[in-house]
């Protein structure tokens, strides 16, 4: 029987594939268990949103392990990291 799993990867800057995924699971569930959810309404300083999902990219600019929150606003999609967003 064949199971599947985590291969670590290559090295990148920030640690292993299997590191980096870790980190980004950890993101997303820690904004998860702050009451962050898909359809929830947050607000980013005055500028009201809905959490519309999880950014699930490790690279770039806006990892999601930084910024696990994609919220919808007025003035277009936002990745958020959970500093930058409250629920009220």
């Amino acid at each position: 029987m064949t199971t599947l799993g985590v291969i670590a990867g290559r090295s990148t800057r920030r640690g292993t594939a299997s590191e980096a995924a870790s980190r980004l699971q950890s993101a997303v569930q820690v904004a998860i268990a702050r009451g962050y959810t898909v359809g929830k309404t947050v607000f980013i300083g005055n500028v009201e949103g809905t959490v519309i999902g999880y950014n699930i990219g490790n690279a770039g600019d806006y990892p999601g392990s930084t910024y696990p929150l994609v919220v919808h606003t007025p003035y277009g999609v936002s990745k958020c990291a959970l500093i930058e967003v409250s629920l009220d």
